[in-house]
């Protein structure tokens, strides 16, 4: 199969699924947001960053790109035995790790005790699952991944949107739970599809089992090759996505952590095909890079170009269209987040150029970069966005949120400069001979894909 082909056939799959995903996790956004109070919604996604944060940075490490990347490396030279070996030592890190997580989630829930009461507390206690949930589902999308079977990744997606929506009816709006209730939907949301790809995932497992394992710690091996950039890198940037939250929360109260998630949420359609594209560049950069080097270059700068350009288009449409449902569905609640909406929509625009960088750079092996500007990000962030709460209000923490967005055109700085390349911003935003053409045949056969889909 051609690399058009098939990026056109995966693209056409994880954007299905994240735009299932986006279809039902606005459903599901419109029936917290309805059913919820404001300052109960605040404290639901509060709670709600504790164990994706702790989750990142005991479980995921930062080395989920990394591991698909190596497997589809070992996948593609046809050593087997080092899929075997490594894939099993990465999960008993994630079980191992998850454990700790656990301890951790339920620690932190104490802390937070005192400043925000015991309502926080009890929606701790229940989101400690989603710890074990969102490790039995991060192993499956790591193999299944690095195997380029994008079809059960796709299916996680969907089905995890899926149950949420429908758990949510049932454990907020028909047994009144409120806030513990939606809480409680999230992990069996995770669990349900899982456990039913479990059965073809063991089987898989049993087979790789058979095939002779390769001697050494592999595991190892790649954590000093790739060295501790990877590992902290992802931390960081774990801590950097969740720290508005808490800023906001501690600044300005409960109530205002509703109005800038609400806002946060609504750009979803916006990053779902970026997401895609980026699902897409990690083992396909690696399959490319031990091939030929030049050709995983010039992927990288379609795909960062082709996730400008779409983000650029959705954003324009999104200023004029999100604030229309929020008046239409929620005035009288989040009218506050159609201004927060716009701002944020600036770092999209800003964000589409990451596409490819850094599936490039796992790729590479090039983590030092992810690190640096990962550590340039925090910085940023820290520094901004409650000095602009402080000063504006929640329309200056968002101003701030996305001044510390701008870290992601150094990071294309570095990465021309680690290829001995000159940054070259019309290579960033201006098509170059045969881009337009290349962009519109992946589309046009996504598009194709889509509407076959719809109608099975």
């Amino acid at each position: 199969m051609s690399l058009l082909k098939q990026t056109v056939k995966s693209t056409s799959l994880i954007a299905a699924s994240n735009y299932v995903q986006i279809a039902f996790s606005i459903a599901t956004l419109f029936l917290l947001l309805w059913l919820l109070p404001v300052d109960e919604y605040g404290l639901f996604v509060l709670a709600l960053t504790v164990p994706i944060t702790i989750d990142g940075i005991f479980l995921n490490l930062g080395f989920s790109p990394v591991i698909i990347s190596e497997l589809a490396n070992f996948r593609a030279l046809g050593e087997m035995g080092k899929v075997r070996r490594l894939f099993f030592d990465y999960a008993k890190l994630q079980f191992l790790g998850s454990i700790l997580a656990v301890l951790f989630v339920l620690g932190a829930s104490m802390l937070f005790a005192a400043e925000f009461g015991d309502g926080l507390v009890a929606l701790l206690m229940i989101s400690s699952v989603i710890i074990f949930t969102e490790m039995l589902k991060r192993l499956l999308i790591t193999y299944f991944s690095s195997k380029s079977s994008f079809r059960e990744q796709a299916f996680i997606v969907s089905g995890e949107a899926i149950s949420k929506a429908f758990l949510l009816l049932i454990f907020v709006y028909y047994f009144g739970m409120g806030a513990e209730g939606a809480m409680i939907s999230y992990p069996l949301a995770t669990l349900l599809p899982s456990l039913l790809l479990a059965v073809p995932f063991f089987r898989e497992l049993s087979e790789l089992k058979k095939i002779q394992e390769r001697a050494g710690n592999i595991l190892k091996d790649i954590i000093m090759a790739h060295g501790k950039y990877a590992l902290f890198s992802y931390q960081i940037r774990t801590i950097r996505g969740n720290f508005p939250i808490w800023a906001i929360g501690y600044l300005l109260g409960a109530d205002k952590v509703a109005l800038f998630s609400a806002a946060l949420r609504f750009l979803q359609p916006i990053t779902g095909l970026v997401a895609s594209l980026e699902t897409i560049a990690t083992p396909t950069m690696s399959s490319l890079i031990t091939k030929s080097r030049e050709q995983a270059v010039i992927f990288y700068s379609k795909m960062s170009k082709m996730g400008f350009y779409i983000s650029a288009v959705l954003a324009v449409a999104a200023f004029f269209i999100v604030p229309l449902v929020i008046d239409l569905f929620f005035y009288a609640k989040y009218s506050g987040s159609i201004p927060l909406f716009r701002i944020l929509l600036i770092s999209q625009i800003i964000g589409g150029l990451a596409a490819g960088q850094r599936g490039l750079l796992f790729a590479m092996r090039e983590q030092k970069i992810l690190f640096n500007v990962s550590v340039l990000w925090l910085a940023l962030t820290v520094l901004l966005v409650p000095l602009y709460a402080v000063y504006f209000g929640l329309e200056g923490a968002c101003i701030g949120f996305v001044l510390a967005s701008g870290s992601l055109i150094v990071r294309a700085a570095m990465i021309s400069d680690a290829l001995g390349r000159k940054l070259d911003l019309r290579e960033l935003f201006l098509p170059a001979k045969g881009d337009i053409d290349l962009m519109k045949r992946i589309l046009h056969g996504v598009w194709r894909r889509l509407r076959r889909s719809s109608r099975l």
